[in-house]
């Protein structure tokens, strides 16, 4: 299989898109990852790390062609001076 990790800005957000062309998630797996605490300990971290640290999202959904894709949307931070 293959992944395709592709990195944007749209106004003040930096979005990261993963995909894969596996074989998807099931529609079980689907409603585990609907759930802000996520479905196993990899997701949870994730989750945690763009919403708490960011504040940002995570979505997960199917994609068309097969596999799965991935949007983490976090708003950038203004540097600092030091």
């Amino acid at each position: 299989g293959h992944i395709t990790i592709s990195v944007g800005r749209s106004g003040p957000n930096l979005n990261v898109v993963v995909e894969d062309d596996g074989s998807g998630l099931g529609s079980e797996e689907q409603g585990g990852l609907a759930r802000s605490s996520g479905s196993g300990l990899g997701t949870q971290i994730i989750n945690t790390f763009v919403t708490n640290d960011f504040g940002g999202s995570v979505h997960w959904e199917p994609r068309r062609e097969g596999g799965t894709r991935v949007v983490l949307d976090m708003k950038l931070r203004a540097a600092q001076d030091e």
